[in-house]
């Protein structure tokens, strides 16, 4: 005992004498300091950390080694490997520094600001070994961290305006914009508080450039109102005037403006006032580039003017090593143009040398299968990536109009295969993007692509590769979707339904004009969290799964033998319609041939619309019949080139707003509608058809849910009466199905009941909005957007019939169809919805899903049934309700999934009918009983 209290006296006075040697925490961390920051440098790196490892054996016994003063000596040591350009020397000590402040959250030894400028140098770092994907992990950190803690300093704006240019550079526009806007605003928050002339002068500079950057952004999104507003926005702020700093810049954002409103003579003079100002090569060459291609290429056909100046562009020598990908880039764009030029002026040869030459600039020999197969840390690395797919697009053009003159079959050939590449480049840029506007930006801005690769395919008859470019024109961001599930757990989905609709939530209020500066500020970084919380779950779920790019990026997609072999073993024929710029083709598909038909597009867009507005509108059909029967023939005549369909059933597969197909009249009769023939539904896709819709929760799942408010609280829509008894009687079909009728069908039970029905019936109002590209649908209490439509698992539906009026439109996006709610239930993993195209009549409506569901419960798979439904109608109604006003308003869109017979529709008639049928047999066998009792005696007393 007493050699223990000794050894505890001993180790006391050890540790206070070891606290008599430590040196003075002030006199240490000034030491650090010196070593860390002085310049000129006292000390090579290699001597400047001899120095700091002998002070960090004195911090060690004195308690340093826990609390700020650790944390400045690796940062010290990382500074030592900085100056060396050694990064991985940087990023081995500045992690750990980032962890030891993270380990005790709230430790007032600790300063958590100091996370920003530490997370952004490891980005810095990464930068420098080439690593993307851990750099923009540090730039998310360092901004999340500065979000946090409500901290702004150059190492918070510098990791936005990064994140801003990557995402400019990787075409996701709209990302872009958000992280400009969001650089921009807070430099001007913290410009009263930098801490000398540079920090001041630095902050200006993010605040001008991340504003020009984001009226870029506007500009590539064609999106030029906005770019004015912000133009004419900027004024003095914080006492700075914008224009007496990067005028150049601002004199070509302006010059450009003026050319989308057709200011020629003005955005020269904007063009020439630049180039007097500035003086930067990189700046310069790109508005000679601009002023070029623009103004004397495009509009005034000058062609040796353009040429002049592109020379001048390219004679524009950056010296700047930092800049070296972004000139090379530049200069890609003006080789490609000056092939454009050459092949103007009918000189092929030189145009090929010249798109050579473009390629050349981001690597000697280097091809564009090479850049396409590039792994993602690269491939994302690439600056102003719409350069290079205007490049890949203008090759293929070349190659098609050379066939023009010399009608060498090879030609079209190396279009195609050059129209696939760029097909391949746009599909790996897709990939690399996180937000859906700059997707669906990208899907409208390649539509030409797909015009031009249809016309070489038209041209050599090459149907295998038509049936590609049909495909990969449409719904491709929806089929993406659908893959993102395949590889999504139960978590993953309910971690997206909640970010999901915090992300709405947020956007509606952000609509308020009330709000406060702070509040709206708060709000966004909000949002913004929120969103890039998305993409990490997106990037997680790429890591877990090896296979996810395989699938996602397959390049064979779908093909006409898949197609036939599959998909066309219980159909007739597949019908896909592309519309473009120029012309419309129509690919029909059935077992035996493959037909590519092109159609004038200006008789194509005249006839639909006419039948648009006849269809649509009960009394211009009624009172105008024959004009309307006329329009039909002739749509079906154009469409279908006077060939015979084959018999069967059809999918169609429309390209943009679609129209009731089942309308059209195959003759100049007017009862011979083309529903008499094929039973028809719709599809975004062929792709779409493949996907495979079966869950483990379709076991278990229950087999109806109907909805019917029949009347809506806090609005002027009128009440749905009679909707409540249609539902009623309809459930006479099913067993275990749940109504939810007035009060009960409000939103939130359907967005909580909705995945767990195999069937789902909805009586309700709803409006297309497409002008805000947000369709509505009400029910008892609220309403629900398309874009609340979430679920937090994997739905068991089947089948989706919303007979609510427009429920079927939205608005288009070019290049990926209507954005309705199906659609919207279709991207859940719900195949299959029957919508509305236009506004209904309420009783005739009731009847016909009435109908629908008679012919469902027999068996008949939806389309067969929904044909049979609109026959029945017809026949059993007035010549004047008999129109196909009333008949065809409901379509059936998606991948027909085969639901067995209902044998428990009309249980309350059965049930009785057994019954009694038991009771007959009962008196029927006593009967029976009884003569066989008594037939032996009778016998026998004959007998004797």
């Amino acid at each position: 005992m007493l050699k223990k209290v000794l050894l505890l006296f001993g180790s006391l006075l050890l540790m206070v004498w070891l606290k008599g040697q430590c040196p003075d925490r002030d006199s240490l961390w000034r030491q650090i300091n010196y070593l860390k920051d002085h310049y000129p440098y006292p000390f090579s790196p290699t001597e400047t950390r001899e120095r700091l490892r002998q002070i960090e054996k004195k911090m060690v016994p004195c308690g340093f080694s826990q609390d700020s003063m650790q944390v400045l000596l690796l940062r010290a040591f990382a500074a030592t490997y900085s100056r060396e350009g050694n990064d991985l020397g940087v990023i081995r000590y500045l992690i750990p520094a980032a962890t030891l402040i993270k380990r005790i959250p709230n430790n007032p030894a600790m300063n958590e600001r100091e996370l920003v400028r530490i997370n952004y140098y490891i980005a810095v770092a990464y930068r420098g070994v080439n690593n993307v994907p851990e750099r923009m992990k540090a730039l998310d950190t360092c901004i999340a961290t500065s979000r946090r803690l409500n901290y702004i300093d150059r190492s918070a704006l510098n990791a936005l305006f990064d994140r801003g240019t990557y995402f400019f550079d990787i075409g996701d526009y709209y990302h872009a914009i958000g992280y400009f806007k969001e650089c921009n605003t807070k430099a001007f928050l913290y410009l009263p508080h930098a801490i000398n002339a540079a920090d001041s002068a630095g902050t200006i500079s993010y605040a001008l450039s991340s504003f020009v950057w984001q009226v870029n952004s506007h500009i590539r999104l064609k999106e030029y109102d906005q770019a004015e507003a912000l133009l004419k926005s900027q004024t003095s702020q914080s006492g700075i005037n914008s224009l007496n700093a990067y005028q150049g810049t601002f004199y070509g954002v302006r010059a450009e403006m003026e050319v989308h409103k057709g200011n020629y003579d003005q955005a020269i003079k904007n063009f020439r006032q630049a180039l007097a100002v500035e003086r930067r090569p990189l700046s310069r060459k790109q508005l000679f580039n601009t002023m070029a291609t623009e103004v004397y290429f495009k509009h005034y056909r000058n062609y040796d003017k353009a040429m002049s100046l592109y020379k001048e562009g390219l004679a524009c020598i950056n010296i700047d090593t930092l800049k070296f990908k972004e000139d090379s880039i530049e200069s890609l764009s003006i080789w490609s143009s000056m092939a454009e030029v050459n092949v103007q002026k009918g000189q092929y040869d030189k145009a090929f040398a010249c798109f050579r030459k473009a390629l050349d600039h981001i690597k000697p020999g280097i091809s564009i299968a090479q850049i396409i197969s590039s792994p993602p840390a690269e491939f994302v690395t690439q600056k102003k990536i719409h350069y290079l797919t205007s490049l890949l697009i203008e090759q293929g053009n070349t190659w098609r109009r050379k066939y023009t003159l010399t009608h060498q079959a090879d030609e079209l050939r190396k279009a195609i295969e050059i129209y696939r590449q760029a097909d391949q480049l746009v599909n790996r840029i897709k990939g690399e993007q996180a937000n859906l506007n700059s997707k669906l930006f990208w899907r409208s801005n390649s539509h030409g692509l797909y015009e031009h690769a249809l016309e070489a395919c038209h041209t050599s008859g090459n149907m295998e590769d038509a049936f590609y470019f049909f495909e990969k024109s449409r719904a491709v961001l929806l089929n993406d979707q659908l893959a993102d599930q395949r590889w999504m757990g139960e978590q993953d989905i309910l971690q997206q339904t909640q970010a999901m609709k915090t992300i709405n939530t947020l956007s509606r209020a952000l609509n308020s004009t009330s709000l406060t500066p702070a509040a709206r500020i708060k709000m966004e970084d909000e949002r913004t969290a929120n969103q890039q919380l998305l993409s990490r779950l997106t990037t997680t779920i790429k890591t877990r799964n090896p296979f996810y790019y395989q699938s996602f990026l397959d390049s064979n997609f779908v093909t006409l033998q898949q197609v036939k072999q599959t998909m066309l073993k219980d159909y007739g024929a597949l019908v896909e319609i592309f519309s473009g710029d120029s012309a419309v083709y129509v690919m029909i598909v059935a077992a035996s041939d493959t037909r590519l038909h092109k159609i004038n597009k200006q008789a194509y867009d005249s006839l639909a619309g006419l039948f648009i507005q006849y269809i649509t509108n009960y009394n211009l059909q009624n009172g105008h019949f024959e004009t309307f029967t006329q329009v039909s023939n002739q749509l079906y005549q154009l469409i279908f080139a006077k060939d015979r369909l084959p018999e069967g059933r059809l999918i169609i597969s429309p390209d943009g707003q679609y129209f009731p197909f089942e309308a059209l009249l195959t003759r100049a009769d007017q009862s011979s509608y083309l529903l008499k023939e094929h039973a028809i539904s719709y599809t975004y896709s062929a792709r779409y058809l493949l996907n495979d819709f079966t869950s483990i929760a379709n076991k278990k799942a229950k087999s109806f849910m109907g909805f019917a408010p029949v009347q809506y609280a806090g609005t002027q829509l009128p009440d749905l009466n009679e909707s409540d008894h249609s539902l009623e009687a309809l459930t006479s079909y099913f067993s275990g199905a749940d109504n939810f009728i007035g009060p009960d069908a409000s939103r939130n039970n359907f967005l909580r009941h909705f995945a767990d029905y195999r069937i789902i019936q909805l009586y309700t109002h709803a409006m297309d909005n497409r002008d805000k590209g947000e369709p509505v649908i009400y029910f008892a209490d609220s309403s629900l957007y398309l874009s609340d439509l979430v679920s937090d698992k994997k739905p068991a539906t089947s089948l989706v019939v919303l007979s609510a009026c427009e429920t079927g439109t939205g608005k288009v996006y070019q290049g990926e169809g209507v954005f309705s709610f199906n659609r919207g239930f279709a991207a859940l993993g719900i195949p299959a919805a029957i919508t509305s195209l236009w506004k209904a009549d309420n009783l005739k409506t009731y009847a016909l899903t009435t109908l629908f569901y008679k012919f469902l419960a027999t068996g008949e798979p939806a389309d067969v049934a929904l044909q049979h439904a609109k026959l029945e109608f017809m026949a059993s109604a007035t010549k004047a309700n008999a129109l196909p006003y009333f008949w065809a308003v409901p379509v059936l869109t998606g991948k027909v999934i085969d639901m067995p017979a209902q044998t428990t529709g009309g249980w309350w008639l059965v049930l009785p009918a057994i019954a009694l049928g038991i009771i007959f047999l009962i008196i029927v066998y006593r009967w029976w009983r009884g003569r066989r009792m008594t037939r032996p005696f009778q016998q026998q007393t004959v007998m004797e």
